[in-house]
């Protein structure tokens, strides 16, 4: 299954039902999908205290690094356009080697 970060943005319900649905966990009730969503929203998320100031153990990074501004498109703004088609062309690739793999 792909996600788009436009679909999700777009329309967040219908993504996160679809993704349920996906991993064969399908909602029964409206009101849950609500609340999923909520406690997932990108805004929520990025506001907590631990992703606001925390660091990952791993990474030596900080929290915040991995919640950018949360804009689609804005990829534009940090990547000049030899490096958005090389991760195109690696996207290709992969997918290519998914499609053999999986027989799809």
């Amino acid at each position: 299954m792909f996600l788009r970060y436009e679909d999700l943005k777009s329309d967040p319900k219908e993504q996160v039902k679809k993704l349920a649905s996906f991993l064969g966990k399908p909602f029964a009730k409206e009101e849950k999908v609500d609340k999923v969503w909520r406690r997932c929203d990108f805004q929520r998320l990025k506001n907590l205290e631990v992703n606001k100031n925390g660091v990952d153990p791993w990474a030596n990074m900080p929290n915040s690094s991995f919640f950018p501004r949360g804009v689609t498109g804005d990829w534009k703004n940090h990547l000049i356009p030899e490096m958005a088609d090389k991760l195109d062309e690696i996207a290709c690739i992969n997918l290519r080697v998914l499609v053999l793999i999986c027989d799809i």
